[in-house]
């Protein structure tokens, strides 16, 4: 149908409260540029925004809780996104192949970075995650781009393939992280790596093919250095 390059979703429809985004409704909309979400609607379908070539702009009101798998997937010029701290949950891949990234704040209650959420994006600048998160998924930031990824003290576990072949100059894992995951980091463009105090080994593949990697800062106390731990990396 006809709609407009500027959407503001309403509240409410023939008096009825809208609460949800079902699945894949704006899927594949060429026209759709910004669009505004009222904080009444508290789930957002998957697929919901999935390949809106022209969409460049995103607000979400506080009160949305629930993005789906998949729904911003393949928005190549979204380059804003503002999400309320009321988000609980992002689904997988929810913004993979979102290349044009400039300013995105995650929202206080995310928990998790889901499987794949950020598979081959792209981000200007310095992404933050936000005090909370507990764990990144496995791929998580797989071919992801950005300077900097910057990691909050309530983050626990990085899970396998977490950064594979990601574009990040430097990286400091907080003190609070006790696991990560095989491959985790390996063929990605780090230079310079802190491990903290928390982890105890480096698994197998961690960090091979980091041909850049030319500084690792290794906690005192660790024990177990994995197979292809550093292979094929710049540290010799």
């Amino acid at each position: 149908g006809n709609i407009s390059s500027e959407v503001s979703l309403q509240a409410q429809v023939e008096e009825k409260p809208v609460s949800r985004i079902a699945e894949e409704v704006f899927r594949k909309c060429s026209r759709l540029e910004k669009i505004h979400i009222p904080g009444t609607i508290k789930e957002i379908g998957a697929e919901a925004f999935a390949q809106c070539l022209n969409l460049t702009e995103v607000t979400m009101e506080d009160g949305v809780q629930t993005l789906g798998e998949k729904v911003f997937d393949g928005c190549r010029k979204l380059a804003v996104i503002s999400m309320p701290d009321s988000i609980l949950s992002i689904g997988e891949s929810g913004f993979s192949y979102c290349v044009g990234l400039k300013e995105i704040k995650l929202p206080q209650g995310l928990k998790r970075i889901e499987n794949s959420l950020f598979w081959n994006a792209a981000m200007e600048g310095t992404l933050t995650l936000s005090e909370g998160v507990e764990s990144i998924g496995e791929a998580g930031f797989s071919y992801f781009s950005c300077k900097e990824i910057r990691m909050p003290d309530t983050l626990k576990t990085i899970e396998k393939s977490a950064f594979l072949c990601a574009e990040i100059e430097g990286l400091e894992i907080p003190d609070s992280v006790t696991s990560v995951g095989q491959n985790a980091f390996m063929g990605s463009t780090l230079k310079t790596l802190t491990l903290g105090r928390g982890i105890s080994s480096v698994r197998m593949g961690t960090f091979q093919d980091c041909q850049e990697l030319e500084e690792v800062v290794l906690p005192e106390g660790t024990v177990e250095i994995g197979k292809y731990a550093f292979r094929n990396t710049g540290l010799y």
